[in-house]
């Protein structure tokens, strides 16, 4: 992956698949299949969000800039 920009759209869709795993988890019986499932979400949303943090997005932006040496 090497931090390229063209990274983040397939992290953001792994991270989408999971949310809506964890969605259907969450929609179980279970206590423990539930608090999986919650837990699952927690994690997409927080990676959704650190994805589009502007500090991530600027080391995206300066590794795809040429060097210049």
């Amino acid at each position: 992956w090497q931090g390229r920009s063209w990274a983040r759209s397939p992290f953001i869709v792994a991270q989408l698949v999971l949310g809506l795993i964890g969605y259907e988890i969450s929609q179980s019986r279970s206590d423990a299949q539930q608090t999986l499932g919650q837990a699952a979400m927690v994690i997409a949303v927080v990676g959704i969000v650190l994805v589009f943090l502007p500090s991530v997005r600027r080391v995206f932006a300066a590794d795809d800039m040429p060097n210049r040496d």
